[in-house]
């Protein structure tokens, strides 16, 4: 068995800290296997490479394993690429002295060959972890250099390699439960507000920009309601935790799974207040009422937009008119709403933005979080849209944050929401800075206001 330090290497703090939920997932799994494993997570951290070079020194571990949540902010113009942070980490293990490097995470998976030639790290694991990386661990203890077998796929990648799991697990419940102490949970609940869990792994939509599906598959791999709701409970008393967020990539589909999960909260009489992403097109009059009931204050529809020939463009599978639909539905049973979008897509033009505001203004959500343009990831639909129509050059690299704007309005889209959010006091857009003030929102925590940053930029509008 091995001597591993893992290390959380996010630094993204906006729009809250978040718990490392995947590195927690890994670091257990690897500790149920019985290797010995030290943590450190860098989000808090001010000197990041010093943390790590007294993490080494103190820990004097057999291999480094690094879990990369985000390649960027994805916001522009304040685009924040985390990219090189990574790699000066890798070097800076270098220096404090040769052992195996290993990174993961969602950040890596999204581009997994690109990450691991840039960062000049030995190896990756792309995808789920907790299986991946056992057997990584298993290869290097036998003194073997990894190659495909045994139901794991392994590829060059500059001068590491590269594992990947032939399978999405299937049975997430005989996974081991994650160990929320592996990190400073009651940190991240007193300064975020919340801590997270999934219900489900994996996204069946289409949505042509998003890279869920590539990092988590594009099959739904469901947990058992109870076990779901065991987790809530165990963990909310351990914690001393009532605020949740359900980090699914859509909570509610298959509606039944959400119901039966709402349904189980009722039955036990758990008092909680959470939150998670909606479709409004699998949403009706029982969901909404289950989810008042069971403790959700707070629904986030992943609109992206309020014109019909932009969701159809975006191929986001819903119309506006369902949208109007789930809104109504909300109100009807008390529930905050937040409506994300994303302006300068594939057609997007001066008439649909116009569509867009008008429809925001229709349904008065709680809040809106808009995005100027779509950040073009590896894989998806958008990136071959942007090559085919030579907005792209056919080896241009999508490492560094790339940014697609329709040619009706391209970069002009920025100072058209600029000026629509700021007369719109609920919008919320991360890349101008409107409404995001730091300072504001930690002084709101420390009043130990929980929930979501856009509920806590409401309160602040209303005088709170």
């Amino acid at each position: 068995m091995r001597r591993i330090l893992l290390v959380a290497a996010n630094s993204e703090r906006l729009p809250d800290p978040v718990y490392p939920l995947g590195a927690a997932t890994v670091a257990t799994a690897l500790r149920s296997a019985g290797h010995a494993v030290t943590t450190l997570d860098l989000c808090f951290e001010t000197d990041r490479p010093g943390a790590l070079e007294r993490a080494l020194e103190q820990v004097q571990p057999e291999i480094l394993a690094l879990s990369l949540r985000n390649l960027d902010s994805s916001s522009f113009p304040d685009t924040r690429s985390f990219v090189d942070d990574y790699r000066s980490l890798v070097s800076r293990a270098r220096q404090w002295g040769p052992l195996p490097i290993l990174l993961g995470g969602s950040g890596l998976t999204a581009m997994p060959e690109r990450v691991l030639e840039h960062t000049g790290a030995d190896y990756a694991v792309a995808g789920e972890g907790e299986q991946a990386v056992l057997w990584l661990l298993s290869q290097l203890e036998a003194g073997r250099e990894p190659r495909s077998g045994g139901g794991f796929v392994v590829q060059a990648a500059g001068r590491g390699r590269l594992v990947r799991a032939g399978a999405w697990s299937q049975d997430l419940d005989g996974l081991p439960e994650v160990d929320r102490g592996c990190f400073d949970a009651a940190r991240y609940y007193r300064e975020g507000g919340c801590l997270n869990l999934q219900t489900k792994r994996g996204c069946a939509f289409q949505c042509s920009f998003c890279s869920y599906p590539i990092i988590e598959g594009d099959r739904l791999r469901l947990r058992q309601p109870m076990a779901v709701v065991d987790e809530l409970e165990r963990e909310s008393a351990r914690w001393g935790v009532k605020h949740w967020f359900i980090t699914d990539s859509v909570f509610n589909v298959p509606m039944d799974h959400a119901k039966a999960i709402c349904a189980e909260i009722v039955r036990r009489g758990l008092k909680l207040e959470w939150s998670a992403y909606f479709n409004p097109r699998q949403f009706d009059d029982e969901l909404a009422g289950l989810l008042a009931a069971s403790g959700c204050r707070d629904v986030e529809f992943g609109s992206d937009s309020g014109s019909d020939r932009m969701l159809d463009s975006l191929r986001k599978g819903f119309t506006t008119g369902e949208m109007r639909a789930a809104s109504a539905l909300c109100r009807k049973h008390r529930l905050r709403v937040c409506q994300s979008l994303m302006f300068g897509g594939p057609g997007e033009d001066r008439s649909t933005v116009t569509e867009t505001l008008a429809l925001m203004d229709e349904l008065k959500p709680q809040a809106v979080i808009a995005m100027t343009g779509i950040r073009i990831m590896q894989g998806t639909r958008l990136e071959r849209q942007a090559r085919d129509e030579g907005y792209l050059s056919a080896d241009e690299d999508l490492l560094q944050p790339r940014f697609y704007f329709s040619r009706g309005l391209g970069e002009d889209v920025v100072g058209l929401i600029e000026e629509q959010s700021r007369a719109r006091p609920h919008w919320i857009v991360p890349g101008l800075g409107v409404r995001q003030n730091v300072e504001v929102l930690r002084q709101l925590r420390g009043r130990d206001i929980k929930g979501q940053l856009w509920r806590l930029v409401s309160l602040q509008e209303e005088g709170r």
